[in-house]
């Protein structure tokens, strides 16, 4: 899990400096509902954020890691996709 959580984390830098990497990560294809990355970020937070028992510290450290790419990705959606 931490290689993913590190994964994660690389891929929210690449967003903040390299400017292209968002796009790169959300296509403007209008028949894709759901882009590939934002499917795979769901689909680990429905795997792992909803455990029933308390967190292992690798786990806390994936959705951490998890939530910070949305939000980067988030912060940094170039204006022609976030109209989509």
């Amino acid at each position: 899990m931490t290689a993913l959580a590190g994964v994660f984390n690389l891929l929210a830098s690449m967003c903040l400096f390299l400017p292209q990497t968002t796009s790169l990560l959300l296509p403007e294809e209008a028949d894709q509902t759901i882009p590939s990355v934002l499917f795979l970020v769901t689909e680990v937070i429905k795997a792992h954020a909803t455990p029933k028992e308390p967190f292992s510290p690798e786990c806390e450290l994936l959705i951490k890691e998890c939530l910070n790419l949305l939000e980067i990705l988030c912060l940094t959606i170039p204006k022609d996709i976030s109209s989509q």
